[in-house]
């Protein structure tokens, strides 16, 4: 996942604004449609950040990296400490 990955995101939403404003205006009077584009985007984003049971979260794969990230500091410490290569 790289820049064009949050491109991407913000692209979507930014869609999504103008998509949801049209429809107000002309279609949707009653916010019938509104509300189930709302609930799918909620849904969407809820299964980005916590993940499903198919792929993990954004939120899973960060810990992930924070996990690694933490083993190889202590790693390259203990290594300037002792000069030693772990």
């Amino acid at each position: 996942m790289g820049p064009s990955f949050g491109a991407t995101i913000v692209a979507g939403l930014v869609l999504d604004y103008c998509v949801q404003s049209v429809i107000g205006w002309f279609w949707d009077a009653e916010g019938n449609l509104t509300t189930t584009i709302r609930k799918t985007l909620n849904e969407v984003e809820r299964e980005i950040i916590l993940g499903s049971l198919k792929a993990p979260g954004m939120r899973a794969i960060f810990a992930k990296w924070q996990e690694d990230s933490d083993a190889r500091l202590r790693s390259g410490i203990k290594a300037a400490i002792y000069q030693t290569d772990y």
